[in-house]
């Protein structure tokens, strides 16, 4: 079985032509399992959909557009109270919300039964023809909504409406989105990435920061690295075991938790609470399967429709120069 896994996922990726599927215990099809299996992957690089799931901030609904409830306050709420004395002014709570307007996506895959065929072996003789291809569809629908997870995070960060890639097109992602209207750090100076975290903790709200507990960091490949490399040439006795061995929540700066995302462009960094992000599916993937005998191929269509809106409030963004 694990040869057949194997093989699959080595097909999958040449198909794809990108090193984004990943393997996977996760894989039903219905919206709410997916939902579970994008919670239960985030180790397969998957944190940030993995953080918003977690947080509440992955939502499915029906109907078109999704509506959240917001609620702001554009002033100090507290007065000192004065005995038998109305407050002289009362400022009321305004309330609103965000938006998620969805659009169609669709992830069409073929599958070529010959290059599964060494793999599989003695399978259906010794498990039959049915139980083979039922297994190999449980296998390939495992690693197709691996992958698709890991698109939509992408999508989630890069998209881009203006974008010549007709799959960021589909709609503008948070860089974008915090880079025209959020809050921004980029010092046009280079920085040790100490330095640079620095400056994006500095560059947080006091409020975003007084909720620590909920923030965390995202780096792309190259910072983290570098992070891990300033916490290893440490010459304390915190060692820094405390900080570079494996334990919950990983790296941290200022106390905040520190995840790699490779889907982050190099040099650049979020600062976010956990539910900044909502991602939105309005209704249940569809997937549809049809065997190709004579074609030799298992033809693969999966659909739904997806949508995101940010809480820009909630979320720094930063540029290194190095």
């Amino acid at each position: 079985m694990d040869e057949l896994q194997s093989r699959v996922e080595r097909v999958l990726d040449a198909y794809f032509k990108r090193s984004s599927i990943d393997l996977s215990t996760g894989g039903n099809v219905q919206a709410e399992a997916f939902a579970e299996f994008v919670k239960t992957t985030g180790a397969e690089g998957t944190p940030l959909l993995n953080s918003i799931r977690a947080a509440g901030g992955f939502i499915i609904r029906n109907g078109d557009p999704i509506h959240i409830s917001m609620l702001g306050l554009a002033a100090r709420q507290l007065q000192k109270a004065t005995k038998a004395t109305a407050p002289g002014s009362v400022v009321s709570f305004t309330t609103g919300d965000a938006s998620i307007s969805t659009t169609e996506v669709i992830y069409p895959v073929d599958l070529d039964y010959q290059d599964f065929e060494d793999a599989i072996g003695k399978m259906p003789s010794e498990l039959g023809q049915e139980a083979t291809n039922a297994y190999l569809d449980q296998v390939t629908g495992d690693l197709v909504m691996a992958a698709i997870a890991r698109d939509l995070q992408d999508l989630l960060l890069n998209g881009d409406a203006a974008s010549l890639t007709p799959f960021l097109k589909t709609f503008d992602g948070i860089l974008k989105l915090v880079a025209a209207s959020g809050t921004t750090y980029a010092p046009g100076m280079a920085q040790t990435v100490k330095e640079f975290l620095n400056g994006l903790y500095a560059a947080a709200a006091a409020n975003l920061k007084a909720q620590k507990s909920q923030l965390a960091i995202w780096l792309p490949s190259t910072d983290f690295a570098d992070l891990w490399d300033l916490y290893d040439q440490r010459s304390t006795s915190l060692g820094d075991a405390a900080l570079t061995q494996d334990q919950e929540g990983g790296l941290r700066y200022h106390g905040v938790p520190c995840y790699e995302c490779d889907h982050l462009p190099d040099h650049k960094a979020l600062l976010a609470k956990n539910n900044f992000a909502y991602v939105g599916l309005r209704r249940v993937w569809s997937v549809e399967k049809q065997r190709q005998p004579r074609k030799r191929v298992l033809e693969m269509t999966v659909t739904a429709r997806v949508g995101h809106a940010e809480v820009l409030d909630y979320v720094v963004l930063g540029t290194r120069t190095v």
